[in-house]
């Protein structure tokens, strides 16, 4: 009961503050700073958080920025990338990726942001910086997940919007969303 009250509290706080990140208006101004850093650099949250899954070939970094909620990344070897945002030492949201050799493609999962801390462009933001480091560790755009849940559908829409992503017809029914190759979006300007 304690800690509900106490998100409670931190997502009003939140709440108050209004936008964390707001998209520019052109693709090639989403390019984030990733600075490497030592695990012990990062919020004791965050420390619990992605020791369960602690390797040796892990490595981390903290989006360079001015803003309120910071950005930690653990990479975990090649294949699987975490993206937590922290307001006042405490996890407000995370979105992971993956990375499969066998299909060339960066899917994301999990996209999930804390009551208070929605609608704020957080999720965005962690999407762009998982593209960002998608292009450049795995050479391939970031993708969604074959089922995207409804707020990371809601998510992708927005990206769509943008013109930044576009949907792609798997069969009959199904739809995937993927990140356009930067040439392809900075035309679509």
């Amino acid at each position: 009961m304690k800690e509900t009250i106490q998100k409670l509290k931190r997502g009003y706080e939140a709440h108050k503050i209004g936008r964390f990140y707001s998209a520019p208006r052109s693709p090639e101004a989403d390019v984030f700073v990733m600075e490497r850093i030592s695990f012990d650099q990062m919020p004791i949250e965050v420390q619990d958080r992605v020791r369960r899954r602690r390797s040796d070939d892990r490595e981390y970094f903290r989006i360079r920025e001015t803003s309120q909620v910071k950005t930690y990344v653990a990479l975990d070897g090649q294949y699987r990338v975490d993206a937590l945002d922290v307001f006042k030492d405490k996890i407000c949201g995370i979105t992971r990726a993956y990375y499969s050799s066998e299909e060339q493609i960066a899917v994301t999962h999990m996209p999930d942001t804390e009551w208070g801390f929605g609608g704020r462009g957080l999720g965005e933001r962690r999407m762009l910086i998982l593209d960002n480091l998608s292009r450049s560790r795995w050479h391939v755009p970031l993708g969604s997940s074959s089922a995207p849940s409804k707020s990371a559908k809601a998510l992708w829409e927005k990206l769509v919007k943008r013109k930044l992503a576009h949907r792609i017809l798997i069969g009959k029914k199904t739809i995937r969303y993927r990140f356009f190759p930067v040439q392809d979006a900075l035309s679509k300007i």
